[in-house]
Formats: C-alpha cells, structure tokens, sequence
C-alpha cells in the first residue's frame, strides 16, 4: 500500500527503515472498530512545520490522507493504531473528543515521538461566526531576507481561519477574547487594526 507523500514525511522524520514492516510499538492484535468510535477520530491534525494531516473514516476503516494519497491504519484499540513501523495513539479529552494524536515511529538508530494537535472535524456544528470577525478576513504578508510571506484569513463554517502555504491547509482560529486567538497548537494570533501577530511575525493587511 503506498501512501506517497505521507509515507516520505514519515521516512524523512524517522528513517528509511519505516517503508517496511509492522508495527514495533505494540504486541496488540489488530481489531476492528465501530465506524461511529472511528468518526470521532476524523479530522486534520498539526504537524510540527509540515502541512495538516487528514484522518478520514471508510466502511473498514480509519485512514490517513496526505494529498491524493491515503492509506489505512490497523486498529489495535479504538484509540490505537499502526501503520507499517509507525502508530498513532489518539488523545481523547473527557467528552470523547480528540485532542491530538502522537505518532511514535521507528528510525534507523533511535525511536521519535510527535504530537500533532487536533485541528477541525468535517462535522463539525457551525462557529457563531461573529460579524466583528470580518474585519479580520483578507490578504497579509511581511517581508524578511528579500522573501515575501502571504497568509490569508477567512471564515469557513463560522469560524475564524488563517492560510498558509506551510500549513496547506486552513488552521482554525479559537478566541481567547476580542482580537486575540490560539490556534490548536497553542499559538497566539493577534489583531490590532490592519496588523496580525503570527507566530511573533508581523504582518499587515493588504486587502
């Protein structure tokens, strides 16, 4: 099964060797899970500086979604899962909703862990979509070394996004109070009139 882009992130940040075999983590037998525990799982989900990461739920099973390519994961619980030398372990708060995922995967010297962040569910209720929020949507960009950087901002489901070409996808904007937001990896993200804080970045507004 290739999951082509996946597949090479997973072997860039823990080795060649994480192409072939099964999982390492867990000596639990591979299960299969109620389609309705598996689609509280679905959504995307942070990476550390890589683009968002779908999980998205079929009649056999869980599966990762990376650009057009997609693989299914082996289901040792209805939280615990492997795929080839890689697992996922799914982090649940107390309403059964997830918090993020760690993959654990096997390099060729050493073994490295990852949490990634809950991001949004494609079932998702709709946000409250406040009409102050508009004058936050639109285009900003800095500059730093010669390069520009653009992020746009826009409301998709009622709720606040911001886009950039690191993410690769829109990264949801929870409110901390009037102007000020975290994103699921817990950064802060500031208005102040046609400026935004991102990542202690400045930008401005161009439209």
């Amino acid at each position: 099964m290739a999951l082509g882009v996946f597949q090479q992130m997973i072997e860039a940040k823990y080795g060649h060797d994480s192409r072939t075999g099964s999982a390492k983590f867990t000596d639990k037998p591979i299960i299969t899970v109620d389609t309705e525990l598996l689609q509280r799982l679905a959504g995307t989900y942070k990476p550390f500086w890589r683009p968002l990461l779908t999980f998205k739920v079929k009649k056999d099973g869980l599966y990762v979604v990376s650009g057009t390519n997609e693989g299914r994961l082996n289901a040792h619980s209805p939280t615990e899962f492997s795929f080839r030398s890689s697992k996922f372990t799914f982090i649940l708060d107390e309403k059964g909703k997830p918090k993020g995922v760690q993959v654990l995967g096997s390099g060729s010297y050493d073994s490295n862990v990852e949490f990634m962040p809950f991001n949004d569910t494609p079932d998702e209720e709709a946000g409250p979509n406040k009409k102050e929020w508009q004058d936050f949507v639109g285009e900003y960009s800095r500059e730093a070394d010669g390069n520009t950087f653009n992020v746009r901002v826009m409301i998709k489901n009622g709720y606040l996004y911001y886009l950039s070409l690191e993410d690769g996808g829109g990264m949801k904007l929870n409110e901390y109070k009037p102007g000020i937001f975290f994103t699921g990896e817990g950064e802060a993200v500031i208005f102040n009139g046609d400026r935004m804080s991102l990542f202690n970045y400045g930008y401005t507004k161009k439209s």
